[in-house]
């Protein structure tokens, strides 16, 4: 999903204290629908439950739909270390996954790890990508490291390379060496300001 439909927004303040907020319509003006009181435009998350009753993600009386939507916060013993998040769809929980992996494992900066080329496995929640069976796939950044794309092939994945543009985008605030940061990739439009 490469449309504008998802916002995350990523807030620190001097104290520590953080949050992160995602939105999303989940599709070009969602259901269609504003409420007459908020203004608000409701979402379509509905939208990816099965009609038929036989499906595991069917519509039933009391059940969620599955979805992507998620943004994360990071503790250590000081408090709040990250807060962050990403829009993109069935990409979302991808991202913040492999940017949490190169923060945590790979103790890469947080610099780095929005920066860093990415995959992401499809298709995901969409019922129209599912309900034709368009077969797994990785996405993967052209710049992605050729082990990572070899181990893929190994596996028998079939990988479908795409600009870096394409495999989602993240944005993170933090506690830094010199106070608070902003950091956030240029694979869509996003701004970072650290004050």
């Amino acid at each position: 999903n490469g449309g504008p439909e998802t916002t995350i927004l990523a807030i620190m303040d001097r104290d520590g204290n953080a949050v992160s907020v995602i939105q999303s319509v989940f599709a070009d003006l969602g259901a269609g629908v504003v409420s007459r009181e908020s203004g608000v435009l409701m979402n379509n998350r509905l939208s990816a439950f099965f009609l038929d009753p036989k499906h595991p993600n069917s519509l039933k009386p009391g059940k969620r739909t599955m979805h992507t939507l998620h943004s994360f916060r990071v503790m250590d013993k000081d408090g709040v270390r990250w807060s962050g998040g990403s829009p993109g769809g069935d990409i979302q929980p991808q991202v913040n996954l492999q940017i949490l992996a190169r923060l945590l494992v790979f103790n890469e900066s947080a610099s780095e790890a929005v920066s860093a080329p990415r995959w992401a496995v499809l298709p995901g929640t969409i019922p129209i990508d599912i309900a034709e069976s368009r077969g797994t796939h990785v996405r993967i950044d052209e710049s992605l490291n050729p082990s990572v794309r070899d181990a893929f092939t190994d596996l028998g994945i079939n990988l479908v390379a795409t600009s870096d543009h394409n495999v989602g985008s993240a944005k993170i605030v933090g506690r830094a060496a010199n106070g608070i940061g902003a950091w956030c990739d240029r694979r869509r439009d996003s701004l970072a300001d650290a004050r």
